[in-house]
């Protein structure tokens, strides 16, 4: 495992950098990846931010100097990684969110380091990882690993890791009992020319495609007198309404307002037999069981890509799990 100094001769050893983050890249991921990319420009490195797929618009304030490339094809992505001498992967320690990335990574023998405040991953053997449960988002990290690098803070910096912080927590109602989100963020915001910006930007960017979407809550099925709700959406129902994967977990967070909630799930059908499972709860530990589906992320927000199980079998397995 990596700690700071450890991290910091990885940067002073190498010039030529690609950060990356996880699928269906959001705002911890993306915010914390471009405060580090922004501060490695900024003490010379190469850089470049290479997502696995096309950033939400909503996430576009970050991104002024078109720093963020989406994945354009294998070819795109080998060429790049030959000109590359380290890979940091930010707010991931699977590397099955990471593909197909991490297997040319694998194929080039370039260095790859993760970055993350989820869980070490099972599948994870690499000793380059340099991770912090404690921590409420990875912004949390890589603030201190920029400190750690004395690189002083500037306004796209501090906008990034402060939309990192901001998308993670929630607007800060998700801190693990710290107070580092919000003494970070306080040394943040004086850099910050628009603060509110970042608020509006995050959280009130509904189109009316969008709000109508929210009457899909009316399909939610409800156990154990509303203490357990499971939610099934279709990709073809994000098509419909312009949602996508974020707001179809807006949905969920909504669910999880019912006061007699304790765990809820969204079961998300992408195609035949491959779904993408968000579970939320308000108190016991889901981390296992996401775990058991291939997947990861907190003890109370966790979440897996399921391939190879029908609908009816993921079902099955949440209601034996936590509502039998």
């Amino acid at each position: 495992m990596l700690d700071e100094k450890a991290f910091c001769r990885v940067i002073s050893e190498n010039q030529s950098f690609i950060i990356t983050t996880h699928k269906f890249c959001d705002g911890d991921g993306l915010g914390a990846g471009c405060a580090l990319g922004y501060g490695l420009q900024k003490a010379g490195k190469k850089v470049s931010f290479i997502t696995l797929d096309t950033p939400h618009e909503k996430y576009r304030f970050l991104d002024g100097k078109g720093f963020i490339t989406p994945f354009q094809s294998i070819a795109d992505l080998e060429l790049k990684l030959k000109e590359a001498d380290c890979i940091l992967a930010i707010d991931l320690s699977d590397p099955v969110l990471m593909e197909p990335l991490y297997s040319l990574v694998e194929k080039s023998g370039c260095r790859i380091c993760f970055i993350d405040h989820h869980p070490l991953h099972k599948k994870l053997t690499t000793p380059d990882y340099f991770i912090n449960t404690a921590a409420s988002s990875t912004g949390e990290l890589v603030y201190h690993l920029l400190q750690a690098l004395k690189i002083p803070l500037d306004e796209q910096i501090a906008k990034s890791l402060y939309t990192s912080i901001v998308f993670d927590t929630k607007c800060f109602r998700f801190i693990k009992n710290s107070s580092a989100p919000f003494s970070i963020s306080a040394e943040l915001i004086p850099y910050i020319s628009n603060v509110d910006q970042i608020y509006e930007s995050l959280f009130k960017n509904l189109s009316a495609e969008n709000l109508n979407f929210f009457s899909y809550l009316n399909n939610t099925e409800y156990h154990n007198n509303n203490q357990y709700a499971l939610l099934h959406l279709t990709e073809a129902d994000l098509v419909t309404h312009k949602a996508d994967l974020g707001i179809a977990c807006d949905l969920l967070d909504m669910i999880m307002n019912v006061s007699t909630m304790q765990i809820a799930v969204l079961i998300l059908e992408r195609k035949e037999n491959c779904f993408k499972m968000s579970i939320r709860s308000r108190k016991k530990n889901i981390l296992p069981f996401a775990r058991s589906l291939g997947g990861g992320g907190h003890t109370l927000s966790a979440g897996a890509y399921i391939q190879n199980m029908s609908y009816t079998q993921i079902r099955e397995k949440f209601i034996s799990e936590f509502v039998a």
